[in-house]
């Protein structure tokens, strides 16, 4: 989750273990009903394809690390909109992986789906 603590809006981010396709939600704030919110966003959106569910702090951190790059660290979350977070999780997920082959993560996603 990418955020200060408190009432300010934050990211919350998934991260698909088989394929390690990166998801994120704003939230109005980092309450519990707030992110209680974002997964059951995410259970709507993925809910079907999702068969387990782990708190890995090393991949969240790998990730989180990409999206403090792309919006750098001075970004506030209440500044950054749905659009840029479309396009900042498109940059990550469509980046070829060597422990794929260089695949990218919605390519391999995509053949779980099948």
């Amino acid at each position: 989750m990418l955020s200060p603590q408190g009432h300010e809006p934050c990211l919350v981010t998934f991260i698909e273990r088989k394929s390690r396709l990166l998801w994120a939600i704003k939230t109005s704030s980092c309450s519990a009903r707030a992110l209680n919110q974002s997964f059951m966003q995410f259970m709507q959106r993925f809910g079907t394809s999702v068969r387990s569910l782990t708190a890995d702090r090393g991949s969240d951190v790998y990730f989180n690390r990409k999206l403090h790059w792309l919006f750098l660290k001075e970004t506030k979350s209440q500044t950054v909109s749905n659009d840029q977070v479309l396009e900042a999780l498109e940059l990550i997920n469509y980046h070829p992986l060597k422990i794929y082959q260089y695949q990218t993560a919605i390519e391999v996603f995509r053949t779980y789906l099948d």
